[in-house]
């Protein structure tokens, strides 16, 4: 059956009418970097409630600004793989925003086996000396590949060895009850406010998701805007 001229008509005015909508629908998209930044960060309103536990209860070990405009509370497990390469991220961070200081609370998960008794270390350092602290999760995070469970205790003694930090005394004070219930204290206030993985990574309060190298500028760009606002 043949269209009638009056069909044709119709159905080139119809293609004509949906052309111009879905070009003024384009148009009025938001522009890239917003939308992107919504997909990958998926930033939460602000939580002052939240903000304010985390300034109460994470405390240390901290660097960056001692008067911070912005608090990154970073939920870690020194096993995981994805932490390592988000620790370099943060570092970044802090040295492109001096108003910004970082937490760093122990979140070891079972699957990882020998990442408990190096938030056990981790945890005695910090207690001790805060820089020592930071360039043992730096040669942990370095060495991932070698640790094991049987020469954990022998890689984390030598690097604390290796720093100038008391092996002995940390050895020692990474089998004490204190330090369990220190862990285990980091690890309900993460459960407590949504912690499910590492590393999970708060602004302020806010949840950052899918942090990486790839969307490093958007994350850094909306820490400046909070900053700046």
């Amino acid at each position: 059956m043949k269209m009638s001229n009056a069909k044709k008509i119709s159905a080139v005015f119809f293609l004509i009418l949906a052309a111009a909508w879905l070009y003024v629908l384009i148009k009025s998209r938001p522009p890239q970097d917003t939308s992107v930044a919504e997909e990958l960060f998926r930033i939460a309103a602000p939580n002052p409630e939240l903000r304010s536990r985390l300034l109460k209860e994470a405390v240390r070990p901290r660097k960056g600004s001692a008067t911070p405009r912005i608090l990154i509370v970073e939920f870690s497990d020194l096993q995981c793989p994805s932490c390592k390469s988000t620790q370099s991220l943060l570092d970044q961070l802090l040295a492109d925003n001096p108003d910004v200081a970082l937490v760093f609370k122990q979140y070891p998960l079972n699957v990882h086996p020998w990442a408990r008794k190096a938030a056990a270390y981790a945890e005695c350092v910090a207690a001790n000396n805060a820089s020592l602290f930071w360039a043992l999760v730096d040669e942990v995070y370095a060495h991932q590949d070698d640790i094991n469970v049987p020469n954990a205790e022998s890689q984390l003694r030598s690097f604390i060895k290796s720093r100038g930090g008391d092996d002995e005394l940390i050895a020692k004070c990474a089998g004490t009850q204190e330090v369990e219930h220190q862990l285990a204290a980091s690890i309900q206030l993460g459960r407590e406010i949504g912690v499910t993985g590492t590393p999970s990574i708060f602004v302020d309060g806010r949840r950052i998701y899918n942090f990486s190298a790839a969307n490093y500028a958007l994350l850094n760009k909306a820490i400046q805007h909070e900053i700046h606002q």
